[in-house]
């Protein structure tokens, strides 16, 4: 047999010398997996299934993950708060009494917030003290109020407060007080005093020139002068007035 009939017909080579595949059927490629290979295809519907699948639960995970960090940094953030919002420590203030704090309504509302937001007791004692301080300094200046109702402002206010302490309880007391918290309500208060008197003076911080000591003697046996219920601070100022000048 002629080598030339043996060969003829059985080179695969083209013309660049590479060997052609030999094509036979199409099989699965490495990357799917045998589950999705359905008769001899790839099965795009399960496959994109199983992906919505995976993506779910991935995203599940993440959300009971965020949430799990939620509720440990919230517990973390309760845990210096007290069991209720009853039981914070109502501060001690200089010059205000702890049971006139903790009735205040501000201070229930305060604790109430400062338990939800989950405060601690000194977060809730600094703002207890912040309130205070900032209501303290709208207060008037004692010594500043003193001095604008002039030489004779202890005398006046010593008679005002015998006179409300002798006509009102202690509530409308009080009332009185905060009006009398300045000079100009010290005045207020005088002319009030006046007028129930039928006295229609105004306050004078300075005797007249010609007073003379005998006159001013004859004024202090007024009862206007000495009498602990009939003292009339203008009447008093008068008096005080004069001996200021003569002796002071």
């Amino acid at each position: 047999m002629s080598l030339i009939n043996a060969t003829e017909g059985t080179d695969t080579s083209n013309a660049d010398g590479q060997q052609v595949q030999n094509q036979n059927v199409e099989g699965r490629p490495d990357w799917l997996p045998e589950k999705f290979w359905v008769e001899d295809k790839a099965n795009w519907e399960n496959l994109a299934k199983s992906y919505g699948e995976l993506e779910t639960k991935f995203r599940s995970k993440e959300d009971d993950l965020k949430s799990k960090l939620i509720d440990e940094l919230a517990a973390e953030a309760y845990n210096n708060r007290p069991e209720s919002p009853d039981l914070y420590a109502i501060p001690e203030v200089e010059g205000i009494q702890i049971e006139e704090v903790a009735n205040h309504p501000l201070t229930k509302w305060w604790s109430e917030f400062a338990f939800e937001n989950g405060f601690d007791q000194e977060t809730f004692q600094t703002g207890i003290q912040t309130y205070i301080d900032s209501k303290m300094a709208e207060m008037p200046n004692y010594e500043v109020e003193m001095g604008k109702l002039g030489e004779n402002a202890k005398v006046r206010t010593e008679a005002i407060g015998m006179w409300v302490s002798k006509n009102f309880n202690p509530e409308e007391q009080r009332s009185i007080e905060r009006i009398c918290s300045t000079a100009e309500g010290v005045a207020t208060v005088e002319k009030m005093m006046s007028m129930i008197r039928g006295d229609s003076t105004t306050v004078i911080d300075s005797a007249p020139s010609d007073t003379t000591e005998q006159d001013v003697k004859k004024m202090m046996q007024d009862r206007r002068y000495w009498h602990p219920a009939d003292r009339d601070p203008t009447y008093i100022a008068k008096v005080e007035s004069y001996f200021k000048k003569k002796y002071g």
